[in-house]
């Protein structure tokens, strides 16, 4: 199957999350539906589907903005304090007082710190992190609320100068967390936050980060024991691959050591010195080692093009390598290094001179990280390049396969990660959207984008500035797609933007924007968030809210019964379900259907009806006009119904009571 084509730009794209079933579909797979028949008369119409690339997508997610096990033992093994005395005093602190406070600029190991300090006084035991919203009034704090057995930090570093009413949320969220007794670590740069809790006992500040060279040798003594560290940390070799580095390249260091250790033991010595031969071969200062940038003479600048052009379409076919690095020479004002199209050695000659091959019309480097390292030089040593760059790499993506887009797409994020820099993922934001067929390919991408820890806030305020702006474009399709996909693992900061879209949407997005709240409200967790949050919605946007509730209330939908589940065993409020009514009856019409519902399904329940009759009687006593709409629903249902219900027939007396 050919891969979809542009269309016009006012086209509906092919929605990658539909999720209704198909006429004809087997299973998941890369390249897109089976259709096998006899005889098919007239035509067959279908599309590739990108479910698998957004469940993809959701497991990068899940693990870029969580803490799971393999994340805490990744920190309990690698961690090396940087003045361990101070250290040791600060974890005796927050053990007695359950709230510490980490200063220091980021980039010094602060989250590091307060994580593996959580995870070694509470062994076992997951670690949360509360996410700030630095866009809105409240820090996105409000909701809130502490769970004693879940140790949590909270990094302030993006409030540097909090209003008024984010300075007061975190007190509130501070006091909230003492009451309860859980742990909270606060992390937050020098200053106003400093003074603000200068009564907290447990306190770290954290001036330097620790030593490349101490991190190696921990971790190593670790797996290999103290003297094999020992070996491989005073080994000259070693020391000045290290030295100057942080402890990234530490970390990095000891996996390429695992990677190459020998499978005999004990080692002699010619075998313990040819295994950090091995372990060193590759981790070197890549300017030492990028072929197209490291020599001069005639034609350097065009191999430095051509090395660029691979490194973002690596994979690409040739023809479309070739054409688009001739592209990205005009861009820059680079001449061609042939004087004709049949000059020279070939294509494949010059890309032998950056150290690539073609190979099954695919175009790749030898080395392993020589893309990555191309990248990082340029975006490095070359800010000018950067814009063009940005600009070429759009026409060139949009010839590619589906799937290489999006592998296109993860290089951008990969490359904004390394650098902590969102720039590059703005190419993403501000120019895919605009092309269905790029849009869907940079959905997945920067949904992981906007919950990482490097990048995270400055992409939440990104999509923010996009959802607050005063009129629908592209780029407001594509964050509410983005949100829709983020907001399941972080349903707070994704239902502000989406607030702000649904006050300005066109018709045309009102169930891509349901759907949005129903799946983020399907993730575990989240229910109560969507509907105490969506209820509180008012203006333009409550219209849309409303239809959402509904669509969360209706008995006879999967969404309803979990949540009629969550009621009975105690894990939602009823209080939070009799608001989503009234604000879901106030907004408009469609009440009546969704209690007729509710009347079903409380006639197939003993007794009284429990939890679920409960809520609408708790939204009786908030609204007289949804008792009323309630009474008179009631006693409709009764008379369709030759049997009785003693839950329904016990509202309706409570009801004529009111």
């Amino acid at each position: 199957m050919a891969p979809e084509e542009e269309g016009h730009q006012d086209a509906a794209p092919p929605d990658p999350w539909d999720t209704r079933p198909a006429a004809h579909h087997v299973g998941h797979n890369d390249h897109g539906r089976l259709v096998q028949a006899g005889t098919l008369h007239g035509g067959v119409h279908f599309h590739e589907s990108l479910d698998s690339l957004v469940e993809s997508a959701l497991r990068r997610i899940r693990h870029a903005s969580g803490l799971g096990p393999d994340r805490i033992r990744d920190v309990l093994d690698t961690f090396c304090p940087s003045d361990a005395r101070k250290y040791t005093v600060f974890t005796e602190e927050l053990a007695r007082h359950r709230l510490g406070l980490i200063t220091g600029e980021p980039g010094r190991g602060r989250t590091h710190t307060a994580i593996h300090a959580l995870a070694d006084l509470s062994p076992g035991a997951p670690v949360d992190e509360v996410v700030i919203d630095a866009d809105t009034a409240d820090a996105g704090l409000a909701g809130f609320t502490p769970v004693p057995d879940r140790p949590r930090f909270l990094d302030l570093s993006d409030l540097p100068a909090p209003a008024a009413g984010q300075r007061a949320a975190v007190r509130t969220l501070v006091e909230r967390v003492r009451a309860s007794g859980a742990l909270l670590v606060l992390v937050c740069r020098p200053g106003p936050w400093e003074q603000e809790f200068s009564a907290c006992r447990a306190r770290l500040r954290i001036d330097a980060p620790v030593a490349a060279a101490d991190v190696f040798r921990r971790t190593m003594a670790r797996r290999y024991g103290a003297d094999r560290a020992g070996r491989w940390a005073d080994d000259p070799r070693v020391a000045a691959a290290l030295s100057g580095a942080g402890p990234e390249r530490a970390v990095r260091l000891v996996r390429e050591a695992e990677r190459t250790r020998p499978p005999h033991a004990p080692l002699a010595e010619e075998d313990h010195a040819a295994w950090i031969d091995r372990a060193l071969k590759d981790f070197t200062d890549p300017a030492d080692v990028l072929p197209g940038w490291s020599h001069d003479g005639e034609g350097t600048e065009f191999r430095r093009v051509l090395t660029q052009a691979v490194a973002l379409l690596e994979g690409a076919p040739s023809g479309i390598v070739a054409h688009h690095t001739h592209r990205l020479a005009e861009a820059w004002g680079v001449p061609p290094i042939r004087p004709t199209p049949v000059s020279g050695d070939g294509f494949s000659g010059d890309l032998a001179e950056i150290g690539a091959r073609v190979r099954d019309d695919r175009v790749r480097f030898h080395r392993p990280g020589h893309r990555d390292d191309a990248l990082d030089h340029l975006w490095r040593e070359h800010p000018d390049a950067r814009g063009p760059f940005q600009e070429w790499a759009c026409g060139a993506v949009r010839d590619l396969p589906r799937r290489e887009r999006v592998l296109v797409a993860r290089r951008w994020l990969e490359l904004a990660r390394r650098h902590r820099d969102p720039a590059p993922v703005d190419t993403l934001l501000h120019r895919w959207s605009d092309s269905p067929a790029l849009r869907w390919a940079a959905i997945p991408v920067l949904a992981e984008a906007a919950v990482t820890r490097e990048l995270g806030s400055a992409v939440r305020s990104r999509l923010y500035r996009v959802a607050t702006s005063p009129k629908a474009t592209s780029q407001d399709l594509m964050v509410l797609e983005v949100c829709r996909v983020y907001g399941r693992v972080q349903p707070g900061t994704a239902l502000t933007r989406l607030r702000h879209i649904a006050d300005k949407a066109p018709q045309k997005w009102t169930e891509s924007l349901i759907r949005a709240l129903v799946e983020i409200a399907a993730e575990p967790g989240n229910l109560p968030r969507v509907l105490e949050t969506v209820s509180g919605w008012s203006g333009p946007g409550g219209g849309i809210g409303a239809v959402a509730l509904l669509r969360l209330l209706h008995a006879g939908t999967a969404e309803a019964s979990g949540l009629q589940d969550e009621l009975e065993r105690g894990a939602l409020r009823t209080e939070t379900v009799a608001d989503a009514w009234t604000a879901s009856f106030r907004a408009g019409d469609g009440v009546e259907r969704v209690l007729w519902s509710w009347f079903d399904a409380l006639a197939d329940r003993p007794g009284t009806g429990g939890p679920a009759a409960a809520t609408l009687m708790d939204a009786a006593a908030k609204d007289p006009g949804f008792a009323a709409e309630l009474r008179g629903c009631a006693r409709r249902w009764s008379h369709a119904h030759t049997r009785t219900s003693p839950a329904v027939e016990g509202l309706r007396r409570t009801l004529d009571g009111i």
